[in-house]
């Protein structure tokens, strides 16, 4: 059965900090119901008020065979220094006092009604954490530009399953750890979601008019660091023609043979949370040859009570935020 390393926080975790009561917040619950993908990434404060800054170690210090009396000259290997950014994602409820008001329970109506923010705000961290780029300089940079080409510096953590065209999309390993991939959160604000009540405010009904509404204002300042580039990996070109229900084995089965080489591609795997991510149609495929047992290493297995599909026992993620809209990596 896969388990949760609980050696590292996720967004219950730390939300847990900042109520009265010492339980997890209610909207942090929502959104790692509705977003799975915050139930696997592990948190820390940034280290900066600007962004969180690191040191990725692009060479080893050099070790050499010493003989008696024979000197050692130093080194000190090489790292670039990076600075991971944060961003805000924000969303505002706007509900009427007297619908609230006329639920029996204005403060249950209103975390109901305001879910889809806490999901919106969800969805907008995801796709940033895949497709967001350094145009976008209020954003994040995400997964996609990081690990954009099959040639360059971190060549061995992109596969390539040989799709062409424009219809196209991509299965991430993620390894998650402290010192690997993770969360950041802005140094001096609060982790996880925050909810602003503003109480009850005049709306405007987009027609002139005004109403008595309750407002709730919602915000997540985070990022993503990645200190260790060897704990990400990436199956690009996938084309949706390869997916066949019954699969020829040693003919349609690369990409079963791609997913194995991704997770040799993770370093230090086993002291990490690793989840694989993937579109609807890929899950659908994975999970119909799971029941199949088209692929031994895919499995239906359980993880903190739920039910879930493995390969090699890590545990497969859905996300919307990986279509087949991506271009070509070359």
């Amino acid at each position: 059965m896969a388990t949760m390393n609980n050696d590292f926080a996720n967004i219950l975790d730390v939300s847990t900090r900042y109520t009265q009561d010492g339980k997890p917040l209610p909207i942090a619950e929502i959104l790692t119901k509705r977003k799975p993908i915050f139930e696997d990434i592990p948190w820390q404060e940034s280290n900066t008020t600007n962004g969180h800054r690191i040191a990725v170690e692009t060479q080893l210090p050099e070790a050499v065979l010493r003989k008696i009396n024979g000197g050692v000259k130093a080194s000190n290997g090489g790292a670039t220094n990076v600075t991971e950014a944060t961003a805000q994602f924000a969303s505002l409820g706007v509900i009427d006092k007297d619908l609230a008001d006329m639920s029996g329970n204005a403060m249950d109506f209103r975390v109901k009604k305001n879910a889809r923010h806490i999901e919106a705000i969800g969805q907008k961290f995801e796709d940033q954490f895949f497709n967001g780029t350094a145009l976008v300089p209020e954003g994040l940079v995400g997964l996609k530009e990081r690990y954009g080409s099959l040639t360059g510096s971190l060549k061995r953590q992109i596969l390539n399953a040989s799709g062409s065209g424009s219809d196209l999309t991509s299965i991430w390993v993620v390894g998650w750890g402290a010192d690997a991939t993770y969360g950041i959160y802005t140094k001096g604000t609060k982790a996880g979601i925050v909810h602003e009540d503003y109480g009850v405010d005049l709306a405007d009904d987009g027609n002139g008019g005004t109403f008595p509404a309750y407002r709730d204002w919602f915000k997540l300042h985070a990022g993503v660091a990645i200190e260790d580039p060897r704990t990400v990996a990436r199956i690009c070109n996938i084309d949706f023609t390869s997916l066949k229900e019954a699969p020829t084995p040693g003919t349609d089965l690369i990409l079963a043979n791609l997913l194995i080489k991704a997770t040799h591609r993770i370093e230090r795997m086993e002291s990490l949370n690793t989840r694989i991510y993937c579109n609807r149609d890929i899950f659908e495929w994975l999970d119909v040859q799971a029941a199949n047992r088209t692929i031994l290493a895919l499995k239906h297995d359980e993880l903190d009570g739920k039910r879930v599909t493995t390969f090699r026992g890590i545990p497969i993620r859905v996300t919307d935020s990986l279509d087949w809209n991506e271009t070509q990596v070359s």
